[in-house]
This record gives structure tokens, sequence and C-alpha cells, in this order.
């Protein structure tokens, strides 16, 4: 596969997804409130962007791509003072951080986005041996959409800066991420993936 075409694509479909009006609005007030948040939605997006064209993902890539651009927007609603904290988390505050989901659900389904949109942000913390949350599904009961957006989100928090850590790098990322109950066909994807 022709890196440049698929880089040329992958910018294609981020930028199309950007455009949306919707999609726009949740990002104006992540850049204006949360500019880690934003970074972090965009990096996720263009990932997956570039892994629906590894994978052959052929539902609606562009889909795929709006949903990765907004699955985190509940974290608009963490109280700052838990979204910035340097320390490890207490039990209360973390489950603080496991609403944003919910959040996110009520706003995105407020705007109008798709199923798949609030699939993706409803799934995206669900891991494959039914770890995850909010419903602990496993492998089979997550959509595929969510896997993909899952395994770009996990890479993305760990190859950036966090106010308890640096970032680790690409292969320190895949090495860690190589052990958790994540789409390994999805995490084989990212390692194709070059422009990173």
């Amino acid at each position: 596969m022709d890196n440049r075409n698929m880089t040329y694509r992958a910018r294609m479909l981020l930028a199309k997804a950007m455009a949306d009006p919707r999609a726009a609005q949740v990002l104006s007030r992540m850049s204006t409130e949360r500019r880690q948040l934003f970074e972090q939605s965009v990096d996720t997006a263009y990932l997956a962007a570039q892994i629906a064209e590894v994978m052959g993902y052929k539902a609606d890539p562009l889909e795929l791509v709006t949903a990765a651009l907004v699955h985190d927007a509940g974290m608009l609603a963490v109280p700052d003072e838990i979204f910035l904290k340097r320390d490890r988390l207490s039990p209360d505050e973390k489950q603080v951080i496991r609403g944003h989901v919910g959040h996110g659900l009520s706003m995105l389904r407020g705007l109008g986005f798709s199923d798949l949109v609030l699939d993706v942000a409803g799934r995206h913390h669900e891991r494959s041996d039914g770890s995850g949350y909010p419903d602990g599904l496993e492998s089979p009961s997550i959509p595929r959409a969510a896997k993909i957006v899952m395994v770009c989100d996990v890479y993305g928090a760990l190859t950036s800066d966090r106010p308890q850590r640096k970032a680790f790098n690409m292969y320190e990322a895949v090495s860690m991420m190589s052990s958790m109950p994540l789409s390994m066909a999805t995490l084989q994807a990212i390692k194709r993936c070059d422009d990173r």
C-alpha cells in the first residue's frame, strides 16, 4: 500500500469529518475548554482514518472518523480538578471519569449524531475480556468501529504527555498495548501505519 496515498486519504477523511457542523461544535468546545482533549481527539481520528484504510473498513469510514473525533465529548463534563490531577485518582474520582461516557452520549444524542457515532462514544472503554465500562461487554458484543477507536484512543493516551507522566514512544506504547485486552487486529494495523 502506498503510504502517501493512505496519508492523503486519511487527511481528507479527517477534514471532511471536522467540517461536519455538529462535530465542529464539539471540537470548538474542546479547543476552548480542554486543548489536550481536542488534540488527542484529532490524533485519534487521524489514526482511525489510517486504520480504516489498512483494515479495509468499508462500513462508513467518514462516520468512523467522525465518531473518533467526538468519542470523548463527555470529558468536557469532568471537573478540571479531576481532569488535570497529577496524582493517582481516588475511587470516587475514577467514577466521575467513567461518567464521561454517559455525558458524552447525552450530548451527542442531543446533537443528532448517528447510531454508529453513539455506539463508539458509548463503547470505547469496553475491553475484549469484559473488564471495561460502562457495561462490561466482551469482544463479540463490542461494535467493530468502537474497537478501532478504542485502540486508537489508548495509543493516543499512551503517546501523549499526561499530568501524571511523560508520553511513551511508539514502540513502548505498542508493547504495553500488546498485553491489554484490546482488538489485536487493530493493534496490528497500528504497527502498519508509518505516518505517526
